[in-house]
């Protein structure tokens, strides 16, 4: 059987026979619930680029029903007729923001142009339409050419859309992937200022009262900055490590794995996979890390630390030396395994770092170093009891964060 590492081409798994952990439920969810906007944070590796990827694919217009076959036989198509009948009906956009990296905010701003003007580059054929005046020929020309002036550049995707829904007649899908990458840069690199303006523009202009917009779905890793990304949108709906929505998308569940290690005939070894990369807990539900577990069958079950991400050492060391007495007393309980309590507080994570102490638990539970035991929503936000989730972990945790305090 081949196992997807790294994969996150929804059409290049299905088309090459990967083993596919089921998620296509989701779309059925998203088009039950129908959210104009859905913002999804979950740790790094878990899952949500190929999730975008399959939306990408289910909804498309592009090739219609030509990708029909990538459903086949999983649970979106057995959900019937009134779900199916939405595929390859939506025009979508699709942008990751990944490789959006810049030490100052003008290196910035130049790698968000050629990210723009890749994108419009794969709609050159919209100008074709003798319904766009020739003022909007220059500013798609202008985008294209990296020419644009920012104040241009910040209503870019907006603008987008609308061309889209000009030329197909019905509002477009936005998958953004990465949207919080450019803020985590302009916090670490001193341009935190310009990229919340730019951004809040950029996104609030997509996503705000338009018209071009069917849905969008957001996804990375923190929470977004403050609430003035979304001033005026009153249907935004966030998923993330503490709430209790759609907690089953992303990661393995124990069933899931269960499943994969029963199809691969190594159903002996659970416990092990359970202590080295499950643990998580979302909404009640018991989360497993989904590259982990890929990763270990790939390696003939050798348990070891697959999750080979770097924890960003600038934040870590404007956190940590704020932490109190007991506050580092609390880092020390966890590291021996014990509980502790914490307000975790997504939306105002980049406020909060040099003046909250709790900021930093926000940051460790955001990328999987902690999950919650439980939580619930008090007066200052979510009152969660963390954890260190299993063996993994916490050599991430010892690796990372422990040599700080030690």
């Amino acid at each position: 059987m081949k196992l997807p590492i790294g994969i996150e081409d929804f059409a290049m798994l299905r088309q090459n026979n990967y083993y596919f952990v089921d998620k296509s439920l989701f779309i059925k969810d998203l088009l039950d619930r129908s959210p104009k906007v859905l913002v999804m944070t979950r740790p790094p590796r878990f899952g949500k680029s190929l999730l975008l990827s399959m939306l990408k694919y289910f909804f498309s217009s592009e090739y219609g029903k030509g990708n029909r076959h990538l459903f086949d036989g999983l649970a979106i198509e057995q959900a019937g007729s009134p779900y199916m009948d939405e595929q390859g009906e939506k025009p979508v956009v699709m942008i990751s923001l990944k490789e959006c990296r810049g030490t100052t905010w003008a290196q910035m701003l130049e790698n968000l142009k050629s990210k723009m003007a890749a994108l419009y580059q794969q709609y050159m054929f919209l100008m074709k339409n003798k319904a766009i005046r020739d003022v909007e020929r220059r500013y798609f020309t202008a985008i294209c050419n990296k020419s644009s002036n920012t104040a241009s550049l910040e209503i870019s995707l907006q603008q987008l859309l609308q061309f889209i829904k000009q030329h197909y007649h019905k509002p477009v899908v936005l998958l953004i992937d990465d949207y919080d990458m450019v803020i985590q840069q302009a916090w670490e690199n001193d341009f935190y200022t310009e990229a919340c303006t730019f951004m809040g523009n950029f996104l609030g202009s997509a996503l705000k009262t338009n018209p071009a917009l069917d849905f969008a779905l957001l996804a990375g890793v923190l929470g977004i900055p403050d609430n003035n990304f979304f001033l005026g949108l009153n249907n935004v709906v966030t998923s993330s490590v503490v709430n209790e929505s759609y907690p089953t998308t992303m990661g393995f569940t124990r069933d899931e794995v269960t499943k994969l290690a029963s199809t691969l005939g190594q159903k002996q070894r659970l416990p092990e996979i359970a202590q080295w990369y499950g643990g998580y807990h979302y909404a009640g539900m018991e989360i497993y890390n989904p590259w982990s577990v890929i990763s270990y069958f790939a390696n003939h079950c050798r348990s070891q630390s697959y999750w080979d991400i770097t924890i960003n050492q600038t934040m870590l060391k404007q956190l940590i030396p704020i932490a109190s007495h007991g506050q580092h007393n609390s880092l020390l309980q966890l590291h021996d395994g014990q509980n502790i309590t914490a307000v975790i507080e997504e939306e105002t994570f980049y406020e909060d770092v040099g003046k909250n102490v709790d900021a930093l638990y926000t940051f460790l539970l955001s990328n999987g170093c902690l999950t919650t035991e439980s939580s619930h929503w008090g007066p200052a936000g979510y009152e969660c009891t963390l954890t260190i989730p299993n063996k993994e972990a916490h050599i991430l945790y010892r690796q990372e964060i422990f040599r700080h305090i030690s």
